[in-house]
């Protein structure tokens, strides 16, 4: 009985050994085929940082704000939605040497002072009037942002102008 027990035992035991090696590889291909399929994906997005650079619409455009006795010059600007543009601000006001300049829609604040030259970028991704101002002069002036091709011909009969809850 025992010799029968033992061949019983060591036959399913080799059996089993057997079956525990042998493996599965069909998922295995599907997640080998899915990943190939991501990876030519992402070798079609990846992007090089020349074609990142090369990649925008337009140049950056300058736009240069003078700041005089009278306000700004010019006081009212145009630009469009999701270009970019290098603004130059310059006091030239020999009255106020030390004033600020501040465009509250883009986050920029900034002392302007006799003379010198401040520049930042801006990018706008919204359409709208936004003003900037000066608090010590009291000088203001709008920017309007558009999203068609050509210029808005009169800003202020489509956008409404929001005022501060302080004024």
């Amino acid at each position: 009985m025992k010799v029968l027990f033992l061949i019983v035992f060591c036959l399913g035991f080799s059996s089993a050994l057997h079956a525990e090696w042998m493996v599965d590889f069909s998922r295995r291909q599907q997640d080998l085929v899915e990943l190939e399929k991501q990876t030519q994906v992402y070798k079609e997005e990846q992007k090089s940082v020349l074609d990142m650079v090369t990649d925008r619409q337009e140049a950056m455009k300058d736009i240069v704000i003078i700041h005089t006795k009278d306000g700004y010059h010019p006081q009212r600007i145009q630009v469009k939605r999701n270009q970019r543009y290098r603004i130059h601000v310059v006091n030239v006001d020999k009255t106020q040497k030390n004033v600020s300049f501040m465009m509250d829609a883009f986050s920029e604040h900034h002392g302007t002072y006799f003379g010198d030259e401040v520049v930042f970028e801006i990018e706008p991704r919204k359409e709208g009037l936004f003003d900037f101002k000066c608090p010590e002069s009291l000088a203001k002036g709008q920017m309007v942002v558009y999203a068609s091709e050509t210029p808005i011909e009169s800003p202020l009969e489509s956008i409404k102008l929001r005022r501060p809850a302080s004024e």
